[in-house]
């Protein structure tokens, strides 16, 4: 199975891409994102062979050169049929990069948009919409469920992640609701069926 994690710079998505992997026990992360330089999957390379997954990126990933360069290692887990997990570099324009293999990924495969309600970009019910639709656009792909990952750094609140839970209402694919333990300690049981706790693996500078 192929599982796309996409969704707007500060989202977040990259964490969930580890946090994913390392839960389904997935061995392999393909890093599409090479628009954005800061806080990838690539970034964690080597601390991920410790746990056998194994990061696919360009070789110019964690450099200051940003050239839309992909190792032909990507063709592979299609071919191989290898479960994998894409961590997907932020809006459309990032979305342009995975729309490249659109063909490959076929109908079998899941297409999760990581909602942080606290960035500029997606703090309204309009503004994801439109971001959905313009990541679909370009992508070729369709989103298939989404994460509400709503947080503010060291300085998130169960408020916070509520109140995004109130944006998104009415969407019918929303599947988790992501956050670290101080904060999803504190969610009401009812949504004990959509939490994801997740385990810190990046840290910022």
């Amino acid at each position: 199975m192929k599982y796309i994690i996409i969704g707007h710079y500060g989202s977040g998505k990259s964490e969930i891409a580890i946090n994913l992997a390392m839960n389904m026990g997935i061995k392999t992360i393909v890093d599409l994102d090479i628009v954005n330089p800061y806080f990838r999957t690539s970034d964690v390379k080597n601390q991920m062979k410790q746990f056998g997954i194994d990061v696919i990126a360009s070789e110019f990933a964690s450099s200051n050169i940003e050239v839309p360069a992909l190792p032909a290692r990507i063709n592979s887990v299609f071919d191989q049929d290898i479960d994998a997990i894409f961590d997907v570099g932020g809006d459309g324009e990032g979305a342009t990069v995975l729309g490249r293999y659109a063909e490959k990924f076929g109908d079998v495969y899941e297409m999760i948009m990581v909602v942080n309600a606290k960035r500029p970009l997606t703090s309204t019910k309009k503004q994801i919409e439109e971001m959905m639709a313009e990541i679909e656009y370009a992508s070729k792909l369709k989103i298939t469920k989404v994460i509400n990952n709503t947080n503010l750094l060291e300085q998130s609140n169960i408020e916070d992640l509520l109140a995004a839970e109130e944006i998104l209402e009415g969407f019918t694919n929303v599947w988790k609701i992501s956050g670290f333990a101080n904060v999803m300690d504190k969610l009401p049981k009812k949504y004990d069926d959509k939490k994801l706790v997740l385990e810190r693996r990046i840290f910022y500078s």
